[in-house]
């Protein structure tokens, strides 16, 4: 409560998350006495996720008709997902009396944190040619860029085999319940 006292959020912030449900968001609202929104990749807006209901939840990769996100790929891979966006000095377990980040020990995400970026850098190239081939894919063919960006994922994922080399390096962790890593492709 320092550390959130400390940088001074106000409604103007928002939270970002990969999703789903929206708990962190809505402790963290508690917490704070206030109303922040929530920026998710995809959430669970049905009437009976009581969070959706108490809280401003934005999803940007899911149709706004698709409350549960069940056609977005994003949704389907997010272990992938969120062991591509994992941070290079590991997920932080709680912030010290000095207002500085205690992160969890480095895992094989961390030791394959290069390899995500350089990953990152394919598959903006890959985007890149596939909008230079004319008439093959078009933003305007989606109401919301987040659907289409879904979609070019979805493409990605379905139409690709990975190498071992490169499989290898997307672990799913879990550092809040206990230390544990458990490989994603294989």
């Amino acid at each position: 409560i320092d550390y959130l006292k400390k940088i001074d959020i106000t409604n103007k912030d928002a939270m970002v998350d990969t999703g789903y449900y929206g708990n962190i968001q809505d402790r963290l609202n508690r917490i704070l006495g206030q109303k922040l929104q929530g920026l998710y990749f995809t959430c669970f807006l049905d009437e009976s996720n009581e969070c959706s209901q108490n809280n401003i939840m934005i999803p940007c990769f899911q149709a706004e008709a698709d409350l549960c996100a069940k056609n977005s790929k994003l949704r389907e891979k997010t272990q992938l997902v969120e062991s591509m966006f994992t941070a290079p000095y590991g997920m932080i377990v709680k912030v010290d009396e000095c207002g500085k980040r205690v992160s969890a020990p480095s895992g094989k995400n961390q030791e394959n944190f290069s390899s995500r970026l350089e990953i990152n850098e394919g598959v903006k190239e890959f985007i890149n040619e596939v909008f230079k081939i004319k008439n093959l894919l078009s933003p305007s063919a989606f109401s919301n860029k987040g659907v289409f960006a879904d979609k070019i994922y979805g493409m990605i994922l379905e139409s690709s085999e990975l190498e071992e080399k490169i499989s290898s390096c997307f672990m799913w962790d879990d550092n809040l319940v206990q230390r544990r890593e458990n490989s994603i492709f294989l």
